[in-house]
């Protein structure tokens, strides 16, 4: 809590004493927790600490660290503030009500609904979307034992976890986004948003196409509720999701911070407000009600937090091993390297995007690859492309490869909720997928270089 409180007051003031006590509070954490780590937390802690001494003896530039720093609280931060919507959530009979009744939808219809409405649920919601909807699935999907259960909680989870990736293609407020035209002066988000958002079109009907051949066992596939009452049910999601990205965007605009800032420090506030109001559920007085919140909140705290040290370890060293890193990179040499490759530029970017999503399988996390290639790429126009075919190449083989590595953010959320390992939710469940989309990437790099956007 003092990490994600510091850089919370961090972010719009960029006051160094902050971000000092944010990565202070991040590292105590993260040391009090090492010996009930599994060996996968313990082996990027380990990464994290070797970049850490190599960038202190190769005398790497502060700028460097501290942005390596940044990112590692800032990650571990909204991992951990979206948690504050899964709570009552789960305790929400009108988030149930939503879940049964998404469940209840035919397969075509249920994962149309649940991919396209959880996209625009999670340009409000970031990851939360993943805590809110994946949630409700898994209240509505109890029956484990039953197999044609099981397969329907499989595609809804996948839908809901492909909402959520296919922002970091094409949403300005994702950190995919944001690295990339950090790392792109020649080019904006406005100049390349038309055919970003054009590829993460192309993402979400590729999932949906796929999800029709998927065949269920044999058993009734329960018919859908009266439309009238799945309205009403949907409406507490939407009033949710439009309080989150109302109070995000107020704040965003009152401190002058991104959009997720604001969002990511919306969700605490609102799902506090939304345990208060379970607690005075049933006409409880205001002392039984104040007591019923603090003993959730300390639940949250002592409890659900801690249940999250793989993830907070996992994503945390890799992104300040994988920012650190790029100081590190040769990058003369390497622009040598892809100037030497005999392919077309639309072709090397569609083949430096297939090797980010290999080696994101791995454990490189895509920040380090992502950062490291766009830093040893020679300008668009040296490779004959636009601007717009590096951002869409690039953010698109961040979002696939969250989609797949089985050390992404998603996958060891999804396989948390869903009760999968991570790699069954990346590579069998999100393989096919991610193959496929990146074939639609190389034939899209094709089109917009040809257009010469």
């Amino acid at each position: 809590m003092v990490a994600v409180v510091a850089f919370l007051a961090y972010a719009p003031t960029e006051r160094p004493p902050l971000l000092w006590t944010a990565c202070g509070g991040l590292a105590v954490y993260l040391a009090s927790q090492v010996l009930v780590l599994p060996a996968k937390g313990r082996v990027f802690l380990g990464l994290a600490a070797v970049t850490g001494a190599a960038a202190w003896v190769l005398e790497v530039p502060p700028d460097a660290l501290r942005e390596g720093l940044f990112r590692a609280v800032f990650i571990a931060s909204l991992f951990t503030m979206f948690g504050y919507l899964r709570d009552p959530a789960e305790a929400s009979p009108r988030m149930q009500a939503a879940g049964r009744y998404l469940a209840a939808r035919r397969p075509g219809r249920r994962y149309a609904a649940m991919t396209f409405g959880g996209h625009l649920m999670a340009l409000a919601l970031g990851i939360g979307v993943v805590h809110l909807l994946g949630t409700m699935v898994t209240r509505a999907t109890v029956d484990v034992d039953n197999a044609h259960i099981r397969l329907r909680r499989r595609r809804m989870l996948s839908a809901v976890a492909r909402a959520f990736i296919v922002i970091l293609a094409w949403s300005p407020a994702s950190l995919a986004v944001a690295v990339v035209l950090s790392d792109l002066p020649e080019t904006s988000w406005g100049a390349v948003a038309p055919w970003c958002a054009g590829y993460a079109l192309m993402m979400l009907l590729a999932g949906w196409a796929l999800d029709r051949f998927v065949k269920a066992p044999d058993g009734t596939v329960p018919p859908p509720p009266d439309s009238d009452a799945g309205a009403r049910v949907l409406l507490p999601v939407l009033g949710l999701v439009a309080l989150v990205f109302g109070l995000g965007a107020a704040w965003s605009s009152l401190l002058g911070v991104r959009l997720v800032i604001g969002v990511m420090t919306a969700a605490p506030v609102v799902g506090m407000a939304w345990v208060m109001l379970q607690c005075r559920r049933g006409g409880a007085g205001r002392g039984a009600a104040l007591r019923c919140f603090a003993g959730r909140v300390e639940r949250h705290v002592t409890e659900a937090l801690p249940s999250h040290r793989l993830e907070v370890a996992v994503l945390s060293s890799a992104v300040f091993a994988g920012s650190v890193a790029v100081a590190l990179v040769p990058t003369e040499a390497l622009s040598s390297l892809w100037a030497a490759v005999p392919l077309p530029g639309w072709a090397l970017l569609a083949a430096l995007a297939v090797l980010v999503v290999a080696l994101a399988q791995v454990g490189l996390h895509p920040v380090l690859l992502v950062t490291a290639v766009s830093g040893a790429l020679p300008a668009p126009a040296e490779l004959g492309v636009p601007a717009a075919a590096v951002a869409v190449a690039l953010t698109a083989a961040w979002a696939l490869s969250a989609a797949s590595s089985p050390y992404a953010a998603v996958t060891l959320l999804m396989g948390r909720i869903g009760g999968e390992t991570a790699a069954t939710v990346g590579r069998r469940w999100n393989g096919p997928w991610t193959l496929t989309c990146l074939a639609i990437l190389a034939a899209w790099l094709l089109v917009l270089t040809r257009a010469g956007a």
